[in-house]
């Protein structure tokens, strides 16, 4: 959770922590070794898996014929995250974008915290970028969500509305769910359980 500083914590056991940084990053998850500032510990621990999102790590090489390695696809000649021509960003580890029954679906997995939010800020940023859009948000395979994300959420959902359009949410975990609640962005977001019209 990253909160403006300076910051003052009272632990458990009743003693207190003090950081002074301007910005600050609180673990919610406790599995920092610098308890209770986070230290990403929660993204070393997580398996490296291939979601819906596409693969772990952008960029990923594939070993040719002949033992050299080569990108699995044509993104090698742009810089990571930027558009293909006439298209929507390129996908990255956190999320990509398809369009679908006119409107713009971005989905999202795996974690979304300070290191990572602005994976997530590519992809919403060109989403909300025209008139009028309707983008939806699909959060139903993110792992960890912290404030960085629902920052970018909040900036994406305040540049559609403006343009005339909207976004939405789908989410049904629990965490994010709590997340929005505790934030009050619940309200202003009104997170679906599932894609519209019976999407999968």
């Amino acid at each position: 959770m990253l909160v403006e500083g300076p910051v003052e914590v009272e632990l458990e056991d009743g003693t207190t922590v003090s950081s002074d940084r301007f910005r600050v990053a609180l673990c919610t998850c406790r599995r920092s070794r610098r308890y209770p500032w986070c230290d990403t510990s929660h993204r070393r621990g997580a398996k490296k898996t291939t979601g819906r999102a596409g693969a772990s790590e952008t960029g990923t090489r594939s070993k040719s014929e002949d033992g050299t390695g080569s990108r699995s696809d044509d993104s090698a000649d742009r810089p990571p995250g930027t558009s293909s021509p006439g298209g929507p960003p390129e996908p990255n580890s956190c999320a990509r974008t398809r369009i679908e029954d006119g409107r713009t679906v971005v989905e999202v997995s795996g974690e979304v915290d300070i290191a990572t939010s602005g994976l997530l800020a590519v992809h919403l940023d060109a989403a909300t970028a025209g008139q009028g859009v309707d983008v939806l948000v699909d959060l139903r395979s993110v792992e960890f969500f912290d404030c960085s994300g629902l920052r970018v959420l909040c900036r994406a959902e305040a540049r559609a509305r403006e343009g005339g359009g909207r976004l939405r949410v789908a989410c049904h975990a629990p965490l994010v769910r709590r997340l929005f609640a505790a934030t009050g962005l619940g309200e202003r977001l009104l997170p679906l359980p599932a894609l519209p019209g019976g999407d999968a």
